[in-house]
């Protein structure tokens, strides 16, 4: 009876080869969609699941509760505390501490990179975390102060074939660190993301003694027998123990699954970039959408070739054929090709991934074997929801009346038809729409004014102390240049983020209050067009500028509860601020510009005049030829700073990449909604190329 079937189903495919190929490649196509989002959602949702104990693994973040009343929420915790709530809490199994370098500079002989992926932790990281190491003891490998871990990749980058155990690398020119380990590359996804992990031992920066000095991931590996929400509540009397009579009304301490970071953390000074729960939702909307419109489109040539079998099924009940013997042809019928769909999907899904990846910059694979097993039941379901309705319409015909020929379609077949038409247009207008609303939001982040000038703008590192300390003759130096129009510093990139320091304003009571801080020289206004609303900008006709003077934005001055700023005192809290620069005045209000992405609502800024803590120099190009002016200063760059390649960018593209995501969105968005569209194109061909057959005479007789 089964070879039959297959017999019969292989004559119907040779027969229709034009309808059965079109019912294929639609549902093959939007296999592959479905099968490259599923993949992509799989990878963000599985991030650090891998790890080695991974559940009982949880990230202590900090919540700042003001007197002023202002709460702040940071993913970063005080160096004190891993310490303590290993020594104090017998739930605690172990924990550890990690501090990201940013970029620095690595060198090894004549090879020297900056690498971003380079992290500074405790000796006992790899018993919290469980990275897996190719050549090392796990239990040693971190144990002394200056050890250092790298991947694979890394040691064939700076060693090439030699043993790298034993070798040293120097950070920034200053502090050597000896090779102990080799990291295994893996394609685990992580949100801590490290080509590189480095023991700092005793240095200050990781080991600060005052615990309202936040700076420091800290992980603990809890106890599985402990409840987290109790255990949570246990470690509030930390903060009243080390940070001060005030410090349990301050700060408060929060458990968060290392599991559900890369999705679910809102937090500020995140480790890396959150995707968000929203994102995977809404893809993962997109691809069910694109296999139903698959589905229908298979759904409705099925049952319109239906009329052109009535006869077949006529004979084969006049003969004997039951109902439940045809019924299980045809739906045989529709599982061979859903199968068939499904295996050219698969193939289209593996010849699509590297194009995805380096949309995604993901290293996504298809394997066989596990995703198979994924797959294969849906295969088998929508082969059975697919197929079901036709088989149920083909097998349903009555003999006496089909014997006479095929007749159009009335009824609830046609209706049924005509509704997953609508159906499929309509998914495809909501994905259309979504693309229009997504590309509109995309291109409002391009165009709109962050409060500065970033067109035109090309930025320079600043590593060498000697430089920051000569920076007014070197940006003279520049504006000698005919293609320069204006030269400034500062202390951060505009747009990026900006160091959060404690201010107490007049008025505040002693009360301080946290506010964004730009470090900059005097002519950091004007040449980034920083309009100014009320009183004056820094000027060096007024000495007192460079160490006591402030100038503010609008929200800073609404934040603070002035109508005027202008004489205003404002108070540096800070431990580490020199007595003498440690109150200052208001001398100006800027119009409100923007210090972090466009996510992010505007924060009150202030701006002080430091030359010691300037990192960057801004030069405003008034050329066409910016890459021969950009390569002008990298060789001036470059024997200024010999010690360090030259490091420049555009501030444009830097504030781009801040919306990576987003774009890669839009481009998935456009593509995928093409794709739903010629989907149903073919499924609306093949209907009107059926119609116009069964019209063959009609069109002859005319």
């Amino acid at each position: 009876m089964l070879k039959n079937f297959l017999i019969t189903a292989l004559r119907q495919f040779r027969k229709n080869p034009v309808y059965a190929g079109l019912n294929i490649l639609g549902l093959a196509v939007g296999t592959a969609c479905f099968v490259l989002i599923l993949l992509w959602v799989e990878n963000e949702t599985g991030y650090d699941r891998p790890l080695p104990g991974s559940e009982r693994v949880y990230r202590v973040t900090t919540d700042v509760h003001l007197a002023s009343g202002q709460n702040k929420f940071y993913a970063v915790s005080t160096s004190g505390l891993a310490v303590a709530l290993k020594e104090e809490y017998p739930e605690v199994l172990a924990s550890t501490r990690i501090v990201p370098s940013g970029q620095v500079l690595l060198r090894s002989g004549e090879a020297a990179f900056f690498e971003r992926n380079f992290v500074y932790a405790d000796s006992n990281f790899l018993e919290v975390f469980g990275f897996p190491l190719a050549v090392g003891d796990p239990s040693e490998a971190l144990k002394r102060p200056r050890s250092l871990l790298m991947t694979r990749a890394m040691a064939a980058k700076y060693f090439g074939r030699e043993d790298p155990l034993g070798k040293t690398v120097t950070t920034d020119n200053r502090q050597s660190y000896t090779v102990t380990g080799i990291l295994e590359d893996t394609r685990m996804p992580s949100h801590i993301r490290a080509d590189f992990i480095a023991n700092p031992g005793k240095a200050p920066f990781f080991n600060h003694p005052t615990w309202s000095a936040l700076g420091i991931y800290s992980y603990i590996v809890l106890d599985g027998r402990a409840d987290p929400g109790v255990f949570e509540s246990k470690i509030q009397d930390l903060a009243a123990k080390y940070a001060g009579p005030r410090g349990k009304d301050t700060f408060r301490f929060r458990l968060q699954p290392m599991t559900s970071i890369h999705l679910h953390s809102d937090r500020e000074a995140e480790f890396a970039t959150v995707v968000g729960v929203t994102q995977v939702r809404l893809l993962s909307a997109v691809a069910v959408m694109i296999l139903l419109v698959a589905c229908v489109n298979f759904v409705n040539l099925s049952t319109a070739r239906a009329g052109r079998r009535a006869r077949e099924v006529g004979v084969r009940k006049v003969l004997g054929a039951g109902r439940g013997g045809l019924f299980r042809q045809f739906l045989l019928e529709s599982f061979l090709s859903t199968l068939a769909a499904f295996g050219i999907g698969l193939g289209l899904a593996r010849s699509a991934l590297p194009w995805f990846n380096s949309l995604w910059a993901t290293s996504l694979e298809l394997d066989m074997r596990h995703h198979l097993l994924l797959l294969l039941p849906l295969a088998v379901a929508i082969g059975l929801l697919a197929g079901s309705y036709p088989a149920l319409v083909l097998s349903s015909f009555r003999p006496g009346v089909m014997l006479k020929g095929p007749r159009a379609q009335r009824g609830g077949a046609a209706f049924l038809r005509k509704s997953l038409i609508v159906f499929q247009y309509a998914a495809a207008i909501i994905l259309l729409i979504s693309t229009a609303v997504v590309s509109g939001q995309m291109s409002y982040l391009r165009k709109k004014d962050l409060g500065f000038d970033r067109d035109r703008i090309l930025g320079v590192n600043l590593r060498s102390p000697d430089v920051v300390s000569g920076i007014a003759a070197i940006k003279n130096e520049f504006l000698g240049d005919p293609e320069i129009a204006a030269a400034a510093a500062c202390s951060a990139i505009p747009g990026l983020g900006t160091a959060v320091v404690p201010y107490i304003p007049e008025g505040f009571d002693n009360n301080s209050i946290l506010v964004r801080t730009v470090y900059v020289d005097h002519d950091f206004l004007p040449s980034l067009g920083l309009r100014i609303v009320e009183g004056r900008g820094f000027s060096r006709e007024f000495p007192s500028d460079a160490t006591t003077a402030y100038v503010i934005n609008e929200t800073a001055r609404r934040r603070f509860g002035w109508k005027e700023a202008a004489g205003k005192t404002v108070a540096c809290t800070l431990r580490d601020e020199p007595e003498d620069r440690a109150k200052g005045q208001v001398i100006g209000v800027v119009e409100d510009f923007h210090v972090r992405s466009l996510r992010e609502p505007v924060e009150p800024v202030i701006m002080r005049v430091r030359p010691e803590n300037l990192r960057f120099l801004f030069l405003k190009l008034r050329g066409t030829d910016l890459a021969k002016t950009r390569a002008s200063v990298e060789e001036r760059m470059a024997a200024l700073q010999p010690e360090y390649p030259p490091e420049t960018f555009f501030l444009d593209a830097v504030l781009d990449g801040l919306y990576g995501n987003e774009r890669r969105l839009v481009r998935i968005f456009k593509d995928f909604s093409l794709v739903t569209i010629l989907v149903a194109c073919v499924g609306l061909f093949g209907l009107a190329a059926y119609d116009a057959e069964q019209r063959t005479k009609e069109i002859g007789i005319r």
